[in-house]
């Protein structure tokens, strides 16, 4: 098994890549995570969700997802997006997440849904975010961008990748998170 450790990436060909190649002078075998794209797609149906912007992130309520900053960062969007008169809700989907205190004004905690439900929740949403201090790839920001949301958030995992298809910030930096959002 350690030599299949060595030899078999499964995410992205990206920086543990890099290192994988530089050790064993070849490249690594990649075996990509994968989204069901019958299930996550544009087209479908979509949860109705109401008015204004609606923004999500999906992670169990575990500290490595970062979610004090997140809820940090979304106070002060809050404000701004308040002063301007404009509505926004931030959805909370996973393990945990409706067990959280002291939640600011809008935000919604689904807490763990059916896997069945996610993409029509994706769907209808403008907006994935992700606060995250570490991810190996992110499945969740896989079907978010199979069902077309921009992608914000931590550059962690497969965001930290792709910067030019996100909009990336550090970790533990709500302030430019919230600006990001």
């Amino acid at each position: 098994s350690q030599w299949l450790a060595t030899l078999v990436q499964a995410g992205p060909p990206g920086r543990v890549g890099r290192v994988c190649c530089k050790r064993l002078s070849k490249p690594p075998v990649v075996a990509p995570l994968g989204v069901n794209l019958e299930k996550f797609s544009t087209a479908g149906p979509r949860r109705q969700l109401g008015e204004g912007l609606h923004v999500v992130h999906v992670g169990s309520a575990v500290p490595v997802k970062a979610h004090d900053v997140l809820l940090g960062a979304w106070r002060d969007v809050t404000a701004r997006l308040d002063t301007a008169g404009l509505q926004a809700r931030l959805h909370l989907v996973g393990a945990g997440t409706n067990q959280l205190i002291d939640l600011p004004a809008g935000v919604v905690a689904h807490g763990e849904i059916a896997h069945g439900q996610l993409a029509p929740l994706l769907r209808a949403c403008d907006l994935w975010v992700q606060s995250s201090v570490y991810e190996s790839q992110s499945v969740a920001l896989l079907e978010a961008a199979a069902c077309g949301l921009p992608l914000v958030g931590t550059a962690v995992g497969l965001l930290a990748d792709c910067p030019t298809a996100c909009s990336t910030v550090a970790e533990q930096d709500g302030g430019a998170l919230a600006v990001a959002l």
